[in-house]
């Protein structure tokens, strides 16, 4: 699978580690649903990766390390909403942090 699609969808629950197994994921836009909890470690593992964009949900802690350091590997378009709202996210790599 190179495209995971599911951006307002009102899907809720926690993003599952799963996802980080997808290797040759290219894109995933998980943006506005009901995601709750943290960025899962395993998703350093998306070497692919070419667009990630998870803002617009109620995601907590901070992106992993792993995932910080791929991007500035290779260039690619990540989206986060950090530090406002319901919203207790840091991310240090993120395109946009409002």
């Amino acid at each position: 699978m190179r495209e995971l699609r599911l951006d307002v969808n009102t899907l809720s629950g926690s993003l599952t580690s799963r996802l980080g197994s997808l290797e040759a994921l290219e894109i995933m836009r998980l943006e506005y649903n009901r995601l709750v909890g943290t960025v899962p470690e395993e998703f350093g593992k998306l070497k692919q990766i070419e667009e990630l964009n998870i803002e617009g949900n109620q995601l907590l802690g901070s992106v992993p390390s792993e995932l910080c350091k791929l991007r500035a590997q290779r260039v690619f378009d990540f989206q986060a909403v950090c530090y406002g709202g319901n919203t207790a996210l840091e991310c240090a790599c993120c395109d946009e942090c409002k």
